[in-house]
């Protein structure tokens, strides 16, 4: 329906396991249901499955097949009694049944409700004892709003003039405040000068490190953007670093291991 709300979360997985990538997945909550997609390496499909069903991403490497040219499945090589053999996701899902039937056209909808077992009179098996805090720790965490107190430019004041000054380079660029009376509000300078360098820093694409709250089950941290060269890339730090987050710019550099990164700021701190 137009109008219900639905949120997602940031693409989680992807990393390298043995010889093959894990998939990426993401948490998606509409007013009727909150499951997870499954995404693969052209982008082409996208897969469905139930939040306790996340361990399997982490296990195995999945992909799409396809049987007589007209149905896709979610398919895996898996090592059983020692041989490597090919099975579905869904099988995992109701737990080894051996023959699974899709309720609904959707072949890569591997949520159980649209799932049945044939040997159980279509009944859905309860889903095997996993560790909880495991399938906590997979899942993607909910994310609170970007926030920056880092921007572009410089700010400063006057005192000879009594004016703010508001300054940019490249190209450069350069503004001045002083307190005025506009629709008889008294407006002061510092706030003109401070609301005029965010938006015209906003409008370079000149905000840094902007910050938000990541939350899972099991802990609450701080996602952090930092440039490196000349992407954005991510770093993540406790709550309590806060204030070190909104008082210095930090950026990521390569160690003289090309294998690692530090995230690094001058010891100095901006001008807020």
């Amino acid at each position: 329906m137009s109008g219900d709300f639905v949120s997602f979360s940031e693409w989680k997985g992807g990393e390298k396991k043995g010889r093959q990538y894990l998939n990426r997945y993401r948490k998606v909550s509409t007013p009727d249901d909150t499951y997870i997609e499954i995404k693969f390496k052209d982008n082409s499909m996208i897969a469905k499955c139930d939040l306790d069903s996340v361990y399997l991403l982490h296990d195995y490497s999945w992909r799409v097949t396809t049987k007589n040219g007209e149905h896709f499945y979610l398919t895996s090589r898996i090592q059983k009694d020692g041989k490597q053999t090919t099975t579905s996701f869904s099988r995992l899902a109701m737990c080894n049944s051996e023959e699974v039937r899709y309720n609904s056209p959707d072949t890569l909808d591997c949520r159980k409700k649209n799932l049945s077992s044939k040997h159980v009179n279509n009944s859905i098996p309860e889903v095997p004892d996993i560790d909880q805090e495991v399938i906590n720790s997979l899942l993607p965490g909910e994310e609170g709003e970007w926030q920056s107190h880092r921007y572009g430019g410089a700010l400063y004041r006057r005192k000879s003039e009594n004016r703010w000054v508001v300054e940019f380079q490249s190209p450069p660029f350069s503004k001045s405040f002083s307190d005025c009376t506009y629709d008889n509000s008294k407006i002061l300078s510092r706030e003109a000068s401070y609301t005029f360098r965010v938006e015209e820093a906003i409008r370079r694409g000149l905000v840094y490190n902007r910050y938000r709250v990541i939350t899972t089950p099991e802990d609450s941290y701080l996602q952090v953007e930092a440039m490196y060269k000349k992407e954005i890339l991510y770093f993540y730090c406790d709550i309590d670093d806060e204030d070190l987050v909104k008082k210095y710019r930090w950026h990521i550099k390569d160690r003289n291991s090309a294998q690692s990164r530090d995230v690094e700021t001058t010891l100095k701190s901006m001008v807020s």
